[in-house]
């Protein structure tokens, strides 16, 4: 509904708050703020626009983006990766910041996966899992076994 969208919008402020509130995260605070601000202004809790949105939080929102598109919501299914990047690309420059949006895309696909626990030192005699053809598929089971 609209109340409860209102009152999920808060949610940049509360993780803004709670952060600042520890010393050691303080610094991420702005960030987790400006994380649903949108590159043309109408995004909140703000209202910035362009570079006045800090740089990390660009990331963060064309990142969180990316992961809540290619994952299952109970509203819908997670839809296939070049679905994600065709809604990306539509929306950079209005929602996202566009060179965000392209690093992004030009590094998803790079990113390595085979043994990825070997090349963070965590080979902790995992057992061995076949690498999924789905991004989606991929993602479940890496959120699994972290």
């Amino acid at each position: 509904t609209v109340d409860e969208y209102e009152v999920m919008k808060l949610h940049p402020v509360d993780g803004e708050a709670m952060l600042a509130s520890e010393p050691a995260l303080e610094a991420a605070a702005r960030i987790v703020r400006s994380h649903h601000e949108r590159f043309d202004g109408a995004g909140y809790p703000d209202g910035l626009e362009g570079r006045d949105i800090p740089l990390a939080s660009r990331i963060i929102a064309v990142c969180d983006a990316l992961d809540a598109m290619t994952h299952d919501r109970q509203y819908r299914r997670a839809m296939p990766l070049n679905m994600a990047f065709a809604i990306l690309r539509e929306h950079a420059g209005s929602q996202w910041d566009e060179r965000v949006v392209e690093q992004v895309m030009a590094t998803v696909p790079t990113m390595p996966i085979e043994n990825a626990f070997d090349q963070v030192g965590r080979d902790d005699d995992l057992e061995r899992t076949p690498i999924p053809d789905d991004i989606g598929e991929l993602l479940l089971t890496v959120d699994a076994e972290i």
